[in-house]
């Protein structure tokens, strides 16, 4: 299996809000929702053998570039929250376009957020097999 997948995709990242349901196309962060999952669609036809249903432990690196430094911790946290939630398998009832990358958000053991200044926004996504629970 593929031990690392990288993502890197043009314009915001979506970010976690308390609006309705994630998945939903009305959602004004759906777009982005949809475009990073296109983007680990993409990153999978290169990467057969990677498994969204692997029970392994996972890192999720978020990079984001913007034009300007300065987001706040609240914003940081969105990215965060919006970029977990998009890559992770959508409930049964969501039909939402692109691919997952893991099963569960609770498999993420390591988080890491870094902010870059360039030209025009955009953020990359890395998500790393770390290792597998300990069986009982």
């Amino acid at each position: 299996m593929t031990r690392e997948i990288l993502l890197t995709v043009d314009g915001q990242p979506p970010l976690r809000d308390t609006g309705p349901q994630f998945y939903n196309p009305h959602r004004p962060q759906y777009p982005q929702v949809v475009r990073l999952r296109e983007a680990a669609a993409q990153a999978l036809a290169s990467q057969p053998d990677w498994d969204p249903n692997e029970e392994g432990w996972i890192a999720l690196a978020l990079t984001v570039v913007q034009p300007a430094p300065g987001l706040t911790m609240a914003e940081v946290a969105g990215a965060l929250g919006g970029v977990v939630d998009a890559l992770q398998l959508p409930p049964v009832d969501a039909d939402v376009p692109g691919a997952s990358l893991y099963h569960d958000p609770l498999q993420i053991r390591v988080v890491r957020y870094a902010v870059q200044q360039g030209d025009a926004p955009a953020y990359s996504v890395i998500v790393r097999v770390i290792g597998a629970p300990p069986r009982c």
